[in-house]
């Protein structure tokens, strides 16, 4: 905690006063305060990628697949990634310029969060403390510890995402579906951005034709379907190419977390937050006109129907993948939707709901071995708690 406290605590300031910042730039108009804005933005993105960054021996991945694929690349043993991109990537690292493994682990850390940072900040609305507090307390940062690429991927899928949400033009669209098909590449589970994308360009341009209650009519019917469609998918995955490599997610008995009692109530709490927005959503947005709002219905109802499939395998494992393609998107959702509620009185439960749980799983998340506790490639032999 002596690492990750004053880290979130000089993020969560410099997301203060950027956000002044930016305000004061918008009436000013002087460069100073644009300047100052910039600086502290790129203050905060150096003290989170320094952090994940150089960490040694941290997340579920980092010996385990890594760094071992990364050993073995080096004894010149003939040994891939899944993605073809990222096998190049760490072949150039450590094999031709021969650099240390942490330097992949660094790269990767660079990508992860300047996509998130520049997605937040050039959110026009301004709701960058919130979404910051999302980043770091609803494990979207942590989570880059443990999944190293597909964190990645998903990074670059949101950037893509952010830049065609606040720019309304073709050359917006063309460089965010550029960003989310280059994080397909790096772990090809996240093409599911590109089709998010494309999703939520559809309901933009076709929002007046689109009723909010037929969406949701037509959802409950696909949850309703879904164990239908997971037990058509158990049975077909091994023979679809695409998506034979990832057919031991649907094995219950694959990760050994637990009893299928607590790995049921594991996976429903993993997607507690979407449920908590999903009854807030209900209760006053069924019949909205907001394009925004109706996307994030689609949302909601593929977070039933993933929640339904994680139920259904009673996998921690594929409960916690499927989660990890959505979550990120609650940088977008969260902040959207408070700002829309009615009343004071929501808001304010919404928020506070919203948070504690956050904050929860944060404390949750910070187990031994996998974050917790904190070492360094500097001080490896240090354990910092």
């Amino acid at each position: 905690m002596l690492v990750y406290i004053p880290t979130f605590i000089i993020s969560f300031i410099c997301t203060w006063y950027a956000t002044n910042f930016k305000e004061k730039y918008q009436i000013s108009k002087k460069k100073f305060d644009l300047a100052m804005f910039f600086i502290l933005v790129a203050l905060i993105f150096i003290i989170l990628s320094f952090v994940s960054g150089t960490r040694y021996g941290i997340g579920q991945d980092y010996f385990y697949t890594d760094n071992r694929v990364l050993n073995l690349l080096k004894e010149g043993y003939d040994i891939k990634f899944n993605e073809k991109i990222v096998t190049l990537i760490a072949k150039l690292i450590v094999v031709e310029l021969k650099l240390p493994n942490y330097i992949y682990f660094i790269f990767f850390s660079i990508i992860t969060n300047l996509s998130y940072i520049i997605a937040i900040f050039i959110n026009k609305k301004n709701q960058y403390f919130i979404q910051m507090f999302i980043y770091l307390f609803y494990y979207i940062y942590f989570n880059s510890f443990n999944q190293t690429r597909s964190s990645a991927a998903i990074a670059l899928g949101i950037l893509g995402f952010s830049i065609i949400f606040n720019y309304r033009n073709n050359v917006a669209i063309l460089f965010g579906y550029n960003f989310a098909l280059i994080g397909a590449l790096i772990h090809y589970s996240e093409i599911i951005n590109v089709l998010i994308i494309t999703l939520f360009i559809l309901i933009r341009h076709f929002s007046n034709k689109i009723k909010n209650d037929v969406i949701f009519i037509i959802g409950l019917i696909i949850v309703a379907l879904t164990p239908i469609i997971f037990v058509i998918l158990k049975f077909t995955i091994n023979y679809i190419p695409i998506l034979k490599n990832y057919a031991y997610y649907f094995n219950p008995n694959y990760d050994s977390s637990g009893t299928p009692l607590i790995k049921f109530l594991t996976s429903l709490f993993s997607f507690i937050i979407p449920i908590i927005t999903l009854i807030f959503y209900l209760l006053n947005f069924t019949k909205t006109e907001d394009y925004f709002l109706k996307f994030i219905g689609v949302i909601l109802i593929i977070n039933m129907i993933f929640l339904t499939i994680g139920l259904l395998t009673n996998s921690l494992l594929l409960s916690d993948r499927l989660k990890s393609t959505l979550y990120a998107f609650e940088l977008f959702i969260i902040p959207y939707v408070y700002s829309k509620l009615p009343h004071n009185n929501q808001k304010y439960i919404y928020i506070y709901l919203i948070g504690v749980i956050m904050v929860v799983i944060t404390l949750s998340s910070l187990v031994p071995s996998i974050t917790y506790p904190y070492r360094s490639i500097f001080f490896k032999d240090i354990y910092i708690y």
